[in-house]
């Protein structure tokens, strides 16, 4: 979500005022809260902390200019740091980690800021026909991913993900490991991946 709001900024479609535009504010509130659940109160709330953060003040009145996008991308840094450790840190506490034991425990104030990220990026920028035609083509390049590396399993899988895969108990487990890698790679290792996956597919006929 800090990403989409970034991405937003930069294209223009998004404005940083939102926050200290309390009719537009309340308007989000109820939508966001209605699609992502918390209530309107917890997002204004979480408005509210955004707003006192000095580099979202730094970053609201982003001019395209090197000053500009260095304050853009110090706020989306720290906040996504604000987020990954306040998680981190309730989730710490548990007796036992691991990569089947545990829960994630996000923190109500997170939570709820995420949420307002989210739905500004939402509805300013992720409901857009274009924006909506490249996620049907970043589905489509994992689903070719997807179909590759499980058909060349486990010797198509990183290291790490085939010694997962060899001690995946079923076939579900052995599909979660393939989502995982999938979920680590890089934008362009997944185009590399799917470029490849389909020039496979054509040889094969």
């Amino acid at each position: 979500s800090v990403h989409d709001v970034e991405d937003g900024i930069v294209s223009g479609r998004i404005t940083l005022h939102v926050l200290w535009d309390l009719v537009e504010l309340a308007a989000l509130a109820e939508k966001g809260a209605r699609a992502f659940g918390g209530t309107p109160e917890m997002l204004l709330d979480a408005a509210d902390s955004l707003r006192q953060l000095s580099v979202v003040n730094r970053a609201v009145d982003f001019d395209h200019t090197l000053a500009g996008y260095a304050n853009l991308k110090k706020m989306t840094s720290e906040l996504v740091g604000r987020y990954v450790g306040a998680t981190v840190g309730a989730t710490a506490g548990q007796e036992r980690l691991g990569r089947q034991y545990g829960s994630l425990i996000i923190p109500p104030q997170a939570q709820a800021e995420v949420t307002l990220l989210k739905t500004i990026a939402v509805l300013y920028v992720m409901d857009l026909p274009t924006h909506l035609d490249r996620q049907d083509r970043q589905r489509e390049r994992i689903y070719r991913v997807f179909d590759y590396l499980t058909a060349g399993a486990p010797g198509s899988l990183d290291p790490m993900y085939r010694a997962w895969w060899e001690e995946a108990p079923d076939a579900a487990a052995r599909q979660r490991v393939v989502v995982d890698q999938i979920a680590s790679m890089t934008e362009s290792r997944l185009e590399r991946l799917a470029k490849r996956s389909a020039g496979l597919a054509v040889f094969m006929g």
